[in-house]
């Protein structure tokens, strides 16, 4: 799946996000690229970090990590670089596939007075003025849990912004998309595996293959999933009677569709629809 990624839009939402909270940060793409960021400016303790090959590598092999991480978790990570600063990052995300990440931080956390690690033992390893370094990280900002998750929470929230103001735009000419696409379509009809496959003309263990990497999960799961979630919009958005709703998602049996309505998101049909209409 490709993505593009509107650089200018996206360093002016930076930028505010920066002027606003003070905290440095930047987006990366899937493969881990680094393709903007907030201010332009490191602070000084970074500049002097970089300002040596090594520390420099060191910085990026930081950045990367949490990346990593980020993709294992699927979710917000923290942690201290190699210089001792809390860094947090989080995936973009389109519905189970990651498009990016968005990194924040450079501070010093809370009840951090002095360096974590042995600053004359680093600084002889990249070369660098101990007094200097040490008078750069006292000038960092100190930042508490809460307010690290409060700039998460509010990055994690301008994502929707991305998508509605066309920062971030997905390449959906790929077979994983026609696929998402087709089933979108055709989810009144039976829908085999074997349609699919006849369809786009590729093998079954393809198309499971595409169906991991673009839905991250088998390819009947995320039938089912489709089938559930239109089914949760129409029972939401029209005043439709039950068995007119399963009929029109591919689920014809009442019995069938009530069980796995249930078993997918915690709650009856009936249930679910009086409960979306009292809240």
């Amino acid at each position: 799946m490709k993505v593009n990624f509107n650089i200018e839009k996206l360093d002016r939402l930076l930028n505010d996000f920066y002027k606003i909270t003070g905290l440095t940060v930047s987006i990366w793409d899937s493969d881990i690229n680094q393709l903007t960021y907030q201010p332009r400016e490191h602070s000084e303790f970074c500049r002097i970090i970089k300002s040596t090959p090594k520390g420099a590598q060191r910085c990026t092999a930081c950045d990367k990590e949490l990346c990593e991480k980020c993709k294992e978790a699927k979710g917000v990570v923290s942690q201290k670089c190699h210089a001792g600063l809390i860094d947090t990052a989080f995936p973009i995300k389109f519905e189970q596939e990651i498009l990016g990440y968005i990194m924040f931080g450079q501070v010093v956390g809370e009840n951090q007075s002095s360096f974590e690690f042995d600053g004359k033992e680093i600084c002889e390893e990249l070369k660098l003025d101990f007094e200097a370094l040490n008078a750069a990280y006292k000038k960092l900002s100190v930042n508490d849990t809460h307010t690290i998750n409060s700039a998460a929470n509010i990055l994690i929230a301008a994502t929707r912004y991305i998508w509605l103001s066309d920062l971030l735009k997905i390449d959906r000419s790929t077979i994983g998309a026609d696929i998402d696409k087709y089933i979108s379509e055709n989810l009144s009809s039976e829908m085999s595996i074997t349609e699919l496959c006849e369809k786009f003309n590729i093998s079954k263990s393809k198309l499971y293959s595409l169906s991991e990497k673009n839905f991250g999960m088998t390819i009947g799961a995320y039938i089912t999933k489709k089938r559930i979630d239109e089914a949760k919009h129409l029972l939401i958005a029209t005043d439709k009677p039950i068995y007119e709703i399963s009929g029109l998602v591919g689920i014809p049996d009442y019995n069938y569709f009530t069980k796995v309505f249930k078993k997918r998101t915690g709650s009856a049909p009936h249930k679910y629809r009086k409960s979306t209409f009292s809240s």
